[in-house]
C-alpha cells in the first residue's frame, strides 16, 4: 500500500502541541474526535497512531492524489496566532511557580533551562505543554523584567 509508512508513526499530544504550536485542549479534542471515528488509536504510553484499518486512508491513498496532498479541516482547526497566544498564556501561567524557581536559583546559584525544565515537570499542571523552549522563553521574560541575568547558557537571580 502506498501509505504504509504512515501507519508506523506514533506521536504524543505534547509533541503535537510543540509542532503545531497549539493548545493542549484543542489537540486533545481533535485527537478524541478521530479516535471515536476509528481513524486513530491510542497506546498505554499515551502515543497516538493511525489505525491500519482506517478506510478513509485506504481510499485516499488509492485515489489519484498522494497522501501528502490530503488535507483535513474540521471545526477544531486553529490558527497559528491562536497557538502562539496559548503558548504565551502558558508561559505567563508559570509565574505561579516563580517563588519556587527563585528558591532553586538561590540554592543552585545558576540554572539552565534544561535543568529547570526537569524540576518544573514535577510541579506544573498541564505537563504536556511544558518544554525546554517554554522554560527558555519564561527565563527570557524574567531577564527582560530584570529578575534574572544571563550567564552563557545558564541564568542567575539578580540580587
Amino acid at each position: 500500500m502506498i501509505c504504509e509508512k504512515y501507519f508506523s508513526v506514533e506521536i504524543s499530544i505534547a509533541e503535537l502541541c510543540e509542532k503545531l504550536k497549539a493548545p493542549y485542549k484543542e489537540i486533545e479534542r481533535s485527537l478524541n474526535f478521530w479516535f471515536q471515528a476509528g481513524v486513530l488509536g491510542s497506546k498505554k504510553n499515551a502515543n497516538w497512531y493511525l489505525r491500519p484499518s482506517s478506510n478513509w486512508v485506504s481510499q485516499a491513498c488509492i485515489g489519484r492524489r498522494p497522501c501528502e496532498e490530503i488535507g483535513i479541516e474540521d471545526e477544531f482547526a486553529i490558527s497559528e496566532e491562536d497557538g502562539e497566544d496559548a503558548i504565551n498564556e502558558y508561559i505567563l501561567s508559570l509565574e505561579e511557580y516563580w517563588p519556587t524557581m527563585r528558591g532553586w536559583f538561590q540554592r543552585f546559584e545558576s540554572l539552565t533551562p534544561d535543568r529547570a525544565y526537569l524540576m518544573l515537570k514535577i510541579l506544573v499542571r498541564q505537563k504536556e505543554m511544558l518544554t525546554v523552549d517554554i522554560v527558555k522563553r519564561y527565563f527570557q521574560m524574567k531577564l527582560e523584567q530584570g529578575a534574572l541575568i544571563s550567564d552563557n547558557d545558564a541564568y542567575k537571580i539578580r540580587h
